[in-house]
C-alpha cells in the first residue's frame, strides 16, 4: 500500500481538496491510500462549501468529498505515511515534529512539485527501484528528498505554501486552487511511475491547470 497524507490547519479546505481530487485521479491505480488531517481542525466538520465546489470542479468524483469530516493529525498517522505533504511550511514543520523519522518523506505540496519538476524522466526511471509499487514509491521519495537542495529555489519562501482561503472571498479560494491543483500533477506522476507508468492519465471531465511561472 502507498500511503499519502495531506496536512493543513483546519482540514476543511486545502488538504481535503487535494485528497479528493488526487483520489479521483488515481482511482485506476490499486493500492494507493490518500488521506488528510489538520493541525487545528474543527473535528468532525465537513469541507467548506467553497472548497467542495472547487474539489468537484477539478475532478473529485463520487460522494467522498461531501462526506468528509475534519480530523486531527496525530503521530501514528504521520508515521504510517509514505509521503506527507503540508499545505505550508508551518504544516510541514508540524508533521516533522510529530514524527521526526518521517523528515525525508515530508514536504510542502508545492515544494514537492518544484523538486519533481526539476528531475528528468531518466533520473526518475533510475530511481524507481524495487519489486513492488510501494518499494518503488519509497525509493522515488528518497531520491526526491536528496534532490531537495539541488532543485531551483522558489522565488520567495512563501511560494512553497498554498494560500489559506478559509474565511476569505471566492477570489482567494480560486487563488488557492491555482496553486494547489497543478502541484498534484507531480504527485500523480510519481505514483504512476511507481506503478510502472510514466505519464498521468488525462480525464477530459477534470480540468487541469498548468503551473504558472513564479
Amino acid at each position: 500500500m502507498i500511503r499519502i497524507l495531506f496536512v493543513c490547519t483546519g482540514n476543511i479546505c486545502r488538504s481535503p481538496i487535494a485528497t479528493h481530487v488526487l483520489r479521483s485521479r488515481l482511482s485506476d491505480e490499486p493500492g494507493v491510500e490518500i488521506d488528510s488531517a489538520g493541525t487545528h481542525p474543527p473535528i468532525g466538520h465537513p469541507m467548506t462549501p467553497e472548497a467542495l465546489i472547487l474539489a468537484r470542479e477539478f475532478g473529485a468524483r463520487g460522494s467522498d468529498a461531501a462526506h468528509h469530516h475534519a480530523r486531527l493529525v496525530i503521530p501514528p498517522t504521520v508515521e504510517s505515511s509514505d509521503l506527507v505533504l503540508g499545505m505550508s511550511r508551518r504544516h510541514r514543520r508540524a508533521a516533522v515534529e510529530l514524527a521526526p523519522r518521517r523528515l525525508r518523506a515530508t514536504f510542502t505540496l508545492r515544494e514537492f512539485a518544484r523538486v519533481v519538476d526539476s528531475l528528468s524522466d531518466t533520473l526518475l526511471d533510475a530511481a524507481a527501484t524495487g519489486e513492488t509499487p510501494p518499494e518503488r514509491f519509497a525509493s522515488l521519495v528518497r531520491v526526491i528528498a536528496q534532490q531537495r537542495t539541488a532543485a531551483p529555489a522558489p522565488g520567495a519562501p512563501e511560494h512553497d505554501d498554498v494560500v489559506d482561503p478559509y474565511g476569505k472571498d471566492d477570489e482567494t479560494y480560486r487563488q488557492c486552487a491555482l496553486q494547489l491543483i497543478p502541484a498534484l500533477d507531480a504527485v500523480e506522476r510519481i505514483v504512476r511511475r511507481a506503478h510502472g507508468g510514466a505519464a498521468p492519465v488525462t480525464d477530459a471531465g477534470a480540468p487541469r491547470m498548468r503551473r504558472r511561472d513564479r
